[in-house]
């Protein structure tokens, strides 16, 4: 059996340890072989096509601390509570929240937001780092200058890494033009790996229709949440999200469909960390039904039953 092989025996051991599948999908396999080999990858698969396995994998058979740097604390605290849950060590930095303690002593995964990226402190902890993960890589280039303006200072993160380790980066949409200003601006070094896969989603339904002017659109959303509360035969409403560009649209939706009587909630920056906390643990355990939301709440948030979004 030669080295490759070997590594890819390995990988699917841990994927059905840890996950309990026994086999890849789509470009995993390939961008894992690549992080093991020590090897830069760019990946493009779907949101909910399992972009997390293609560094939580190798970063486990790596070994040491895997640093991923992601935008949205709600998927952060998502993808560092299924790790825990499968018995992996895992903390997240950004905002209010603490994890120093964790990150510092041997965590396998620590997720930080980009802004930390500036820290002398997270910056020491790459000094150790066998693998580095950029999700939601798009952003260097398309949004990084009005969205998360720190995600253009990520080049300078490869400097402190050890020499070889591998950085991966992972977006669910990227044009040509978009990847390789990603794979520039992150220094993905010669003969990285590019895996992309499709994003095409058969069971997926996309429907686009024009938006009525003012506040007809709230009845017709209101009318849509309560047509597919019916199609449930009175199991209610299962999860829909409904993302709105501002947070004062967000609490202009809000009120409006409350006062139709449906019971929405409301998601964005503007709350305070605990509240934001709060609000995600209700959305996760069947709490909340309608969650109205800036892109703050994020898009990949795992959840097999949510049924609509809207956007």
């Amino acid at each position: 059996m030669g080295p490759m092989a070997g590594s890819d025996a390995l990988a699917r051991a841990t994927l059905r340890r840890y996950w309990g599948a026994t086999e890849f999908r789509g470009v995993q396999a390939s961008a894992i072989r690549a992080a093991l080999a020590g090897t830069d990858v760019f990946v493009r698969m779907a949101t909910g096509g399992g972009k997390s396995a293609c560094y939580q994998v190798p970063g486990l058979l790596l070994g040491g601390q895997t640093v991923v740097v992601s935008p949205l604390i709600s998927l952060m605290h998502d993808q560092v509570a299924a790790l825990v849950s499968r018995g992996i060590t895992a903390c997240y930095l950004g905002g209010n929240h603490g994890g120093w303690s964790a990150a510092e002593g041997g965590a396998r995964f620590v997720y930080v937001t980009p802004e930390m990226c500036a820290s002398p402190r997270l910056r020491r902890l790459l000094q150790a780092c066998t693998l580095l993960a950029v999700d939601e890589a798009h952003c260097v280039s398309e949004w990084g200058q009005s969205f998360r303006s720190s995600y253009t200072q990520l080049n300078k993160l490869r400097a402190h890494l050890p020499p070889g380790t591998p950085v991966m980066a992972l977006t669910a949409t990227a044009t040509d033009e978009t990847r390789r200003d990603v794979v520039r601006s992150l220094g993905l070094r010669a003969g990285y790996v590019d895996v992309t896969g499709t994003v095409d989603r058969a069971n997926l339904r996309y429907a686009v229709r024009p938006k009525p002017p003012g506040r007809a659109a709230h009845e017709v959303l209101c009318v849509e949440l309560r047509a597919i509360e019916a199609a449930q035969e009175g199991a209610g409403v299962p999860c829909v999200v409904v993302y709105m560009p501002t947070t004062k649209e967000v609490d202009s939706l809000v009120a409006a469909l409350q006062a139709r009587g449906v019971a929405a909630a409301g998601y964005h920056a503007k709350l305070t960390p605990s509240a934001r906390a709060a609000l995600q643990a209700a959305f996760m355990q069947g709490g909340c039904s309608v969650l109205v939301a800036t892109v703050a709440f994020g898009m990949g948030i795992d959840k097999p039953d949510v049924r609509a979004v809207y956007n």
